[in-house]
Parts: structure tokens; sequence; C-alpha cells
């Protein structure tokens, strides 16, 4: 199994992230290294089974491990939180086509960080690992629409907002600006800007009033 690196100049610190990547077709997952690796500073290892990407987890630590839910032995709750047991330091996140809301909402609970469907862009696909390394949560905003739909009894709540996030929202909501947002946490607009645009990002949202209601019918509000 190809291991790709990444390699710095004399004198850089090296690579700020790695990333290992489970599909049971080994091309794919050396092709997506390989693509990570020429546009983030990262070193990226491939393999093809869940006992393979074990066995790369006790040689070395990694930031971020996605793997494809179609592997053998991968299937089901149980299993992912076997798997998240096997790296407890590592964000651990689904990668393929297993976007069952129903499944991801105990999935979340059980402490998958999020799920990246292979159907997304290569322009979307870099921003979501950038994302997952600032240690947020991610999933499509049609599965968040859809967990949000499913509420009963009552929303489903993913956990998936952080306080200040919550705390930004309250204040959309009640009809405050950027800038007195800004007042009201000790910090500039430029900043809330910058957490807005994260927020957006993570639950897909396209505005600030569109963030509200997604977070709503998320439970998060």
């Amino acid at each position: 199994m190809q291991d790709y690196e990444n390699t710095t100049p004399e004198g850089n610190t090296g690579p700020v992230f790695s990333v290992l990547i489970a599909d049971p077709h080994l091309v794919v997952a050396e092709t997506i290294c390989a693509i990570l690796i020429e546009k983030r500073d990262c070193t990226a290892k491939g393999v093809d089974s869940l006992e393979a990407a074990i066995a790369a987890s006790a040689q070395e630590s990694y930031d971020l491990f996605l793997y494809d839910c179609s592997l053998p032995g991968c299937y089901g709750l149980d299993r992912l939180k076997h798997i998240v047991a096997a790296f407890p330091d590592t964000a651990v996140v689904l990668f393929g086509t297993c976007g069952d809301p129903v499944f991801l909402t105990s999935a979340m609970k059980s402490g998958l960080r999020g799920y990246v469907p292979k159907s997304l862009p290569l322009n979307s696909f870099l921003p979501t690992v950038d994302l997952l390394m600032a240690g947020e949560l991610f999933l499509p905003s049609e599965v968040v629409r859809t967990m949000g739909a499913l509420g009963s009894p009552g929303p489903v709540k993913t956990g998936m907002l952080k306080d200040i996030e919550r705390r930004i929202l309250g204040m959309i909501d009640a009809g405050l600006s950027n800038s007195e947002i800004g007042l009201e946490l000790a910090t500039s607009e430029n900043q809330i800007k910058m957490k807005l645009r994260t927020l957006y990002s993570k639950i897909g949202a396209n505005n600030r009033i569109h963030a509200v209601r997604i977070a709503r019918e998320l439970g998060e509000l």
C-alpha cells in the first residue's frame, strides 16, 4: 500500500495534519490522498480495510479518519461505536453513500464527527476537511434538513453547534445586527462574520435567517 507524504522545504515545521482513508477500492483512497497532499499541508495514507486502518493507527497517530461504510465489518451502529473507540484521538468521519438520517442521528451522538458523501465536489470536499480539522462537525445540508424534519417526538438534536454559535443565532433571532452582536460578545463585527461563515458551511445555510431556521429545525435553538 502506497503511503503518500508531503515534502516540506528545509526549516518548515512540517505537515499541519494527518489523514487516514479507508476505502474498499485502494486506488480511490490513494487518489484522495494525493489530492489532499497536493492541495493541503498534510500527510495521508490510504488503506483498503478496517483491519489495515487499525494497524496503521497503531504505528502512527492520525488527526482524521475517513472510512467508507461499505467496508466489510463496518456496517451498523454497534460497529461504528467500535470504530470510534478504536480511534480515540482521531476525528472519525463516514465517507461514502450511507446518508441515512436516522442512522446518522444516532452515529453523531455516538462520537462520529461527520458524514462526507462521495458525491461531494472537490471544491466543497477540501473546505469540508478544513472544517473538520478545525474541530467542527459536518453533515451535508440536505441530511441536516431531513434530520430536523424527522422530529418525532420533537426535533432531532445533533449537538452540531457550539454554545457561542447558539448565542449568536439567538441574537440574530432577536433582531440584532452583526455589529450589535459583536458589542454584546466584546468582539469585532469581522469576527462575527467569520463565525457565521463557518456556521453556514457547517449546517448548509445561505444567510442569517436561513441559519436560524435550520438551527431551530435541529432543536439547537
